[in-house]
């Protein structure tokens, strides 16, 4: 057993959600997404995405799905054409201080009210709660665009989220999303892979939850869906993957290294299925 990872994850297992929270403002500790430390950068990482596959966020009705709290992202979309850009998040809700730096700079968007920044006008929308709702879904409508970042690996529903998500889409509609299969003790990308399900859920699973699907559990699901599924591999790390292949339970083993040893994908899908 890897003390050096058990110890910090099982901390990690039993942290409240309001300090884990704090840490992550602070950038202390767990390590902030993209979207967070570098939103422009994410901005362009979905322009450059949905390029690619033949889309343009312009005049388009977008969902950020699992937004983060921050509103850069979906301000900076808009900036960059969307129509409306829907923000919708189960666990997290506004930060109440990253929002109101953006205040000044967004002053058509954004506004105060009762010391809270919040979305002004119609171009940026915010609806908090479980996406598996129907009155959630309905808050929402209809969408050309789902979009998100380092967020399916931490669905617990993962099968059910991608149908509703699919039923959500206008014609000629698209999802895009980039998902980490690595360990977020990034140190040790596949030393979850290494613990039993009981194990697992028990002792080590974060408060974040990480659900630890793997390459051919995300193509499988997104295909149940769509007719359209390309799923592109952005990091491999074979190497480490090696050094705990022996360790890992087999039933995150394909035999196939190249599947295997995948740590981030991105997945691109249309036209669900009927």
């Amino acid at each position: 057993m890897n003390i050096r990872y058990v110890i910090p994850r099982f901390i990690r297992h039993i942290l409240p959600d309001e300090i884990a929270k704090k840490l992550l403002e602070q950038r202390l500790i767990i390590k902030p997404g993209i979207e967070t430390s570098d939103p422009t950068a994410a901005v362009q990482s979905y322009l450059d995405a949905l390029t690619k596959n033949g889309f343009s966020i312009e005049g388009k009705r977008v969902l950020i799905f699992g937004y983060g709290g921050r509103y850069d992202v979906g301000l900076g979309l808009v900036e960059k054409g969307a129509t409306q850009v829907v923000l919708s998040d189960l666990f997290t809700s506004p930060d109440p201080n990253r929002n109101r730096a953006l205040l000044q700079h967004y002053p058509i968007l954004l506004t105060e009210k009762k010391g809270i920044v919040v979305p002004k006008g119609d171009q940026l929308v915010l609806v908090q709660g479980n996406i598996e709702e129907k009155a959630i879904q309905e808050a929402i409508g209809k969408v050309d665009l789902v979009l998100t970042n380092s967020v399916y690996e931490h669905l617990v529903n993962v099968d059910n989220i991608t149908r509703v998500l699919a039923k959500m889409l206008l014609p000629g509609g698209a999802h895009f999303h980039k998902i980490d299969l690595r360990d977020h003790y990034f140190k040790y990308p596949f030393e979850m892979l290494t613990f039993s399900e009981s194990t697992w859920r028990r002792w080590l699973n974060p408060s974040s939850n990480h659900n630890r699907f793997r390459y051919n559990d995300y193509t499988q699901i997104f295909e149940r869906y769509f007719e359209n599924v390309v799923v592109e591999v952005t990091d491999f790390l074979p190497e480490a993957f090696a050094k705990i292949k022996s360790k890992i339970q087999p039933e995150f083993l394909t035999g196939d290294n190249e599947i295997d040893a995948i740590g981030q994908i991105s997945v691109f899908a249309s036209n669900p299925k009927q």
